[in-house]
């Protein structure tokens, strides 16, 4: 009878292809997982675009319509500004 004896350098070639073997596997899937995330990411960043685009164009609007109200705001967050610019020194 004659017994099969596995030496060590069999082992190891045999655990590095199932380690091979195994990240394959993984990477297919981190690589499926980053795709998804990476549309995700492009599909905020177009509806976060889009609702900046819808705030400007509001806001132009708005200050076409009354201009001395953003002049006004604008002397008062200067005048603001000016006064705890001034009391911090």
């Amino acid at each position: 009878m004659k017994k099969h004896v596995i030496s060590s350098g069999e082992k190891v070639q045999e655990a590095f292809d199932l380690l091979k073997e195994a990240s394959a596997d993984k990477k297919v899937e981190l690589q499926e997982v980053v795709s998804e995330i990476m549309d995700r990411a492009r599909d905020v960043k177009a509806m976060a675009s889009d609702k900046v685009m819808d705030a400007a164009s509001l806001v132009n609007h708005s200050a076409h319509k009354k201009p001395w109200a953003y002049v006004a705001g604008a002397v008062f967050v200067g005048f603001v500004s000016g006064i705890f610019m001034r009391n911090k020194k």
